[in-house]
């Protein structure tokens, strides 16, 4: 079975997950957060067909990033993680802060970057959606405790989030980077 396969069936399951502790928390989706629901007025069906899609799209993003790309590697030896990086994004050395205020002017640079933190962002995201969800319905102390800090737990969950999916994702590529120039 290819990593394509493997990672579609992985984010379905996840994307299932989320939409299943969805419905016991909510079967009318009065509660729920998601934007198209709170404030398009999406239904289950709206729901699911905007699911569906979101994973075809993904898996267009990411198929991109499923294997390192050596070419999009510095040729030369004793690269830092923090050159690394920005190398990988721009191709070109700049300074990591770099990576907060610019583009690449690369697309294939970009979704490479961006597919590669999708990579492992988007079935995690699902995850701890469907684990808060049934910690919603099967302990009142948590949905009070979430609600009156919903606004940090919120940023808190998103920025966790990304900095896994971006170590994962970075960690892997700089393991394949010192392979190909040792």
């Amino acid at each position: 079975m290819s990593k394509l396969v493997k990672y579609s069936i992985v984010l379905t399951l996840c994307k299932v997950w989320d939409l299943y502790t969805t419905w016991l928390r909510t079967p009318d989706l009065s509660r729920e957060l998601n934007p198209l629901v709170k404030y398009l007025g999406f239904g289950w069906t709206g729901m699911i067909v905007f699911q569906v899609l979101a994973v075809i799209i993904t898996i267009l993003i990411v198929r991109r990033s499923l294997n390192s790309d050596s070419t999009l590697f510095p040729n030369l030896h004793g690269f830092s993680l923090l050159q690394f990086t920005p190398y990988l994004y721009f191709g070109k050395e700049r300074s990591v802060w770099h990576l907060l205020y610019s583009t690449s002017t690369s697309f294939d640079r970009f979704l490479y970057f961006y597919g590669g933190i999708l990579y492992f962002a988007e079935p995690l995201v699902h995850l701890i959606a469907g684990a808060n969800n049934l910690l919603l319905v099967l302990n009142p102390a948590y949905a009070i405790w979430l609600n009156t800090n919903l606004t940090l737990n919120l940023t808190i969950g998103v920025l966790i989030v990304l900095s896994l999916s971006f170590y994962n994702f970075l960690s892997r590529e700089y393991k394949a980077y010192k392979l190909k120039v040792s």
